[in-house]
């Protein structure tokens, strides 16, 4: 009997089942590589994205985000006035679960995967110029 048979799973394609038994092992070899200083550009990302759905939450409350900020260490922090709290709040990891399903939903379209990176990509630039900007007020 194939492994893949459609008795054993009638849920799934072929190539559904295989992306289903391969999402374990890429969580075990993320989980194994973590520490290693390859990931950083990956814990950033997270990073950002997670701060990204904190200012987007007080956005969409009627907040205004005063600062948000990424660290080096892939910690980061938002800070905002105004907004609804217990929106904001659960943002972070909420809007990080979002934009992870939204990429692999992406991902399975060509224009699909532009249009997200395109979109990703320019909130990166838009953040880093903004950062920017602020540090040479400052000094």
């Amino acid at each position: 009997m194939d492994i893949f048979s459609s008795e054993r799973f009638s849920c799934c394609n072929n190539e559904q089942i295989v992306i289903a038994i391969l999402i374990p092992y890429y969580a075990v070899i993320i989980y194994w590589f973590w520490d290693w200083q390859m990931m950083l550009p990956f814990k950033l990302i997270t990073a950002f994205l997670h701060e990204f759905s904190h200012a987007i939450a007080t956005w969409l409350t009627g907040g205004n985000v005063l600062e948000m900020e990424i660290t080096v260490t892939a910690g980061g922090a938002t800070k905002s006035k105004g907004g609804i709290g217990w929106i904001i709040l659960p943002a972070g990891y909420l809007g990080s679960a979002l934009w992870g399903m939204m990429m692999v939903i992406a991902s399975v379209d060509d224009l699909a995967t532009f249009a997200f990176a395109s979109a990703f990509v320019l909130s990166l630039i838009l953040y880093i110029y903004k950062r920017r900007r602020r540090c040479h007020e400052r000094f």
